[in-house]
């Protein structure tokens, strides 16, 4: 959870690069395919990083919760 906190202001900056601030309009480089690209991927980093943030269950072991983590990031990447 706090690793998924830690990275909003990463979030935050990656996308206000993309808008100039004099005037307020997105930059040439910008395009909605590209500025979709980095939305993309900042998906996929907090997919990864959840699923290992979570509480552990009493039942689960570390080394369990590894090999799932992968499991249910692709099957939430799938949806």
């Amino acid at each position: 959870m706090l690793a998924t906190i830690c990275l909003f202001p990463v979030d935050i900056a990656l996308v206000s690069t993309t808008v100039d601030r004099n005037l307020g309009l997105r930059k040439p480089w910008a395009s909605p395919e590209r500025v979709a690209n980095i939305v993309f991927s900042l998906k996929i980093v907090y997919y990864s990083i959840y699923p290992l943030m979570e509480v552990p269950d009493s039942s689960l072991v570390w080394s369990r919760r590894t090999i799932l983590s992968p499991h249910y990031t692709l099957q939430l990447l799938l949806v």
